[in-house]
């Protein structure tokens, strides 16, 4: 899947990067991060297709010390994508299988190709681990944080997190596949932490009401707070959820069938577009009970107050200021006063009348 190009997506001058461009062609952008931009690009020589990651390091910017950084952080990055190449799992499992830890899944990296198969991108935080090896740093996507990583960064005798923390974020991934949302989120992060912290997460939406218990236990069987009852990547392969998915096969569809599939979810996608962004109409019910809780019904109500008092009404704690028009002005409502900032059309009597009756 290709991305909209950028004036931040330019290409490296040729005398800056001669030797790449003697050897590749730069196609499109497939991704993009904070510091680099990765393109399709193809072996002039083979015509075999590459991923090149595009970053701008220059020594004016960075000291010698950063730029070593960076390029330590490329080699152990190419190292882990050959090493994960050709592997029968790379579009589902990846890390886990072959003892690398991502510790970082964050949403936006999870692709579609033009197969609509979601494929895991970007291991910027991917190291290799040694067996019985563990980890200390606290990096990756809040969300997709296994609890032994917040524990760690809390605790310094923790002894660490390893592997397993992949399998959490498996099942973090899968439950957001499944529900739309996350199984972890709250507008405040550190009640988000503490969900996660103790584990605490739900099936009871309605989107959760037709899907399968096989599903939901393996969810759940990832999402363990001790690492030690989580499930391993093989444990997880060999779940009865995978087992009803081995071996199916595609859907064999002519082009009028796939055509229909097409226009119905066109439809579909609308429909839930105009449901999202279709305002509900205002009733009268609503608008007795709490005038004030609808931004231009406020704004007409506190304009007429200005009009009819000569300067603005201040709300108190004790105080409500709708009381105020459940009378009617003892003589001909005033069409002539000092308007609100910002406010260019005068209110009707019609308006104010309806307002305050």
């Amino acid at each position: 899947m290709t991305l909209d190009v950028g004036p931040e997506d330019e290409l490296p001058d040729w005398a800056a990067a001669k030797e790449f461009y003697q050897k590749y062609d730069p196609k499109d952008v497939i991704g993009r991060g904070v510091s680099s931009v990765v393109r399709r690009c193809v072996h002039r020589a083979t015509g075999h297709e590459f991923a090149v990651k595009i970053m701008e390091v220059t020594a004016e910017r960075l000291s010698p010390e950063q730029l070593e950084e960076v390029r330590e952080a490329t080699r152990r990055e190419t190292h882990i994508l050959r090493q994960v190449a050709g592997h029968p799992h790379i579009r589902c499992g990846r890390g886990s299988c072959l003892t690398i830890s991502q510790r970082k899944w964050p949403s936006p990296k999870r692709k579609p190709d033009d197969n609509m198969q979601i494929r895991l991108s970007d291991f910027g935080f991917s190291c290799h681990l040694e067996p019985g090896e563990k980890l200390r740093e606290l990096c990756g996507t809040p969300g997709y944080l296994a609890p032994e990583i917040l524990k760690c960064s809390m605790d310094e005798t923790h002894p660490g997190y390893g592997k397993e923390v992949d399998l959490w974020a498996c099942g973090v991934i899968l439950f957001t596949l499944l529900a739309g949302s996350p199984p972890f989120w709250h507008r405040r992060q550190i009640l988000m932490l503490r969900m996660i912290m103790e584990g605490q997460y739900q099936f009871n939406s309605p989107e959760w009401d037709d899907r399968s218990n096989t599903v939901k236990d393996l969810i759940s069987r990832l999402l363990q707070v001790d690492p030690e009852e989580r499930l391993t990547a093989k444990q997880a392969l060999l779940h009865p959820f995978f087992e009803r998915c081995e071996g199916g096969q595609p859907w064999n569809l002519t082009p009028r069938q796939r055509f229909r599939v097409a226009v119905w979810t066109v439809l579909a996608a609308g429909r839930v577009a105009l449901s999202i962004h279709h305002a509900r109409p205002l009733t009268k019910s609503a608008l007795l009970r709490d005038p004030y809780a609808l931004r231009p019904v406020r704004r007409l109500i506190d304009s007429c107050a200005f009009r009819l008092y000569g300067h603005w009404v201040k709300k108190g704690e004790q105080q409500n200021r709708a009381a105020l028009f459940q009378h009617r002005p003892p003589g001909p409502f005033p069409m002539i006063g000092p308007q609100e900032e910002g406010d260019s059309a005068s209110v009707t009597e019609e308006e104010a009348m309806l307002v305050l009756g």
